[in-house]
């Protein structure tokens, strides 16, 4: 923020209007006035009015058309400079708001945001949040977490709900679940619990391995009195499936029945996801029949049974999809590819292969790694072969496709040739 070479002296030490104390020489002049993209920009003056009104137009002004990130810095100068109100804490956290709108457009860095808060000579709990949502959004995770860390051990400030919803995201971010464990007690200290806060906790357990704490979670959510909504559900139905619980899967389905959410699309498509991942694709099924359906609740029911002696129901609910008017996608094929395969089904894997030919999808290295799984399954090592050869780029499931299926065919001479050129490819 130096493309702005002129300077300014600090306000009078108070205002004969003004309220409050007033801020000292000392702790003024170290701020500077802030880059102006457009000088010719209409902002409204400042002069002779009560710190209140400068205060207020400050705040709201960014709501209207002709407040932005360039015009709220020419209403910072003009405060700074002709009224001769010291900025407060309020006026802080509007302008950081202002430094960060500015550094985004601009695609900066956020080194001045932080240095114009270390410079705030009052800080309160917006400022922090302010401060700790900025840096969290633009994915400074480790910075996000050091001013978190200040916030609760350096300030007489504690953190909010708002503040503890911007940490959250940077907990996934890092994978620390010691950091998650360290907020989770916080929250739970700080009695800042509310179907937000317990829905964001699950959530993160959820999808950090910790399927087992988010369970425990939703009971002790209902021991607190909350009651579990539609994200609450489609946070904890995932953990369930990967845990392979069907039992408190039951119970969460008995529970959205009572509550009247079974029928919505997320929470359906969770109930089918879970019923089909514990190894009941009969009552996915059910599910899937009474419910509203979209393309995912397609892909559930493929993948599904493609894992299952009900092979053939995969083929079905392809072929279903596009006559409703869906459209299949790299999961639909995955899926029924997977089918075919495990029905040795080399008709019906062809006319899939021209399908997926036609919609270039072949080209994807999923569907690629696929194709390579159901033609040597299948015994056509050749057609694998020509598959494999025309994937630019293979990874370590390609090449273990085809050195696993030249072995179980016996070829142990070709399964040795690829395992040495996968190790020179590497």
């Amino acid at each position: 923020m130096s493309n702005i070479k002129s300077s300014f002296s600090p306000p009078p030490p108070h205002h004969p209007n003004g309220s409050g104390p007033p801020i000292s020489s000392s702790s003024v002049t170290p701020f500077k006035p802030f880059p102006i993209p457009n000088k010719s920009t209409h902002r409204p003056s400042f002069t002779a009015i009560s710190p209140t009104v400068a205060y207020t137009v400050l705040a709201s002004g960014s709501q209207k058309s002709y407040i932005d990130a360039a015009s709220g810095f020419l209403i910072y100068n003009d405060l700074f400079r002709n009224t001769g109100f010291p900025p407060d804490d309020h006026t802080f956290s509007f302008v950081l708001k202002l430094c960060a709108d500015f550094l985004e457009r601009a695609k900066g860095d956020l080194g001045s945001v932080e240095n114009l808060f270390n410079e705030m000579p009052k800080r309160d709990l917006i400022a922090w949040s302010t401060v700790i949502r900025v840096f969290s959004d633009n994915g400074c995770w480790l910075e996000t977490v050091r001013l978190f860390k200040d916030m609760v051990l350096a300030s007489r400030f504690r953190p909010d709900a708002v503040t503890v919803v911007s940490v959250l995201p940077v907990c996934a971010g890092l994978e620390d679940v010691n950091l998650v464990s360290s907020v989770h007690c916080y929250v739970f200290k700080m009695d800042l619990k509310n179907v937000v806060s317990w829905n964001s906790m699950i959530g993160n357990f959820a999808q950090n391995g910790r399927e087992l704490e988010a369970i425990e979670l939703v009971r002790e959510m209902q021991a607190h009195g909350e009651i579990p909504n539609s994200v609450t559900l489609t946070n904890v139905l995932p953990a369930c499936a990967r845990l392979g619980s069907l039992h408190q899967g039951k119970e969460i389905h008995a529970r959205t029945i009572r509550k009247g959410s079974a029928f919505e699309l997320f929470v359906s498509n969770a109930l089918t996801d879970m019923y089909a991942k514990c190894g009941c694709p009969d009552l996915a099924q059910n599910v899937f029949d009474t419910s509203l359906r979209d393309e995912v609740s397609y892909n559930i029911l493929i993948t599904g049974y493609s894992q299952t002696s009900e092979c053939h129901n995969s083929l079905s609910l392809f072929s279903e999809m596009e006559l409703v008017g869906m459209k299949q996608d790299i999961v639909s094929y995955m899926g029924v590819l997977t089918a075919c395969a495990n029905m040795s089904a080399i008709r019906k894997g062809k006319e899939v292969h021209a399908f997926a030919m036609r919609r270039l999808f072949h080209e994807h290295l999923f569907i690629a790694n696929s194709l390579l799984d159901f033609y040597t399954k299948c015994g056509r090592t050749n057609i694998a072969r020509k598959v494999f050869d025309r994937i630019p780029l293979r990874d370590a499931a390609s090449w273990n496709t085809m050195i696993l299926g030249f072995g179980m065919l016996g070829e142990v001479g070709t399964a040795i040739n690829l395992f040495e050129a996968m190790k020179e490819d590497n």
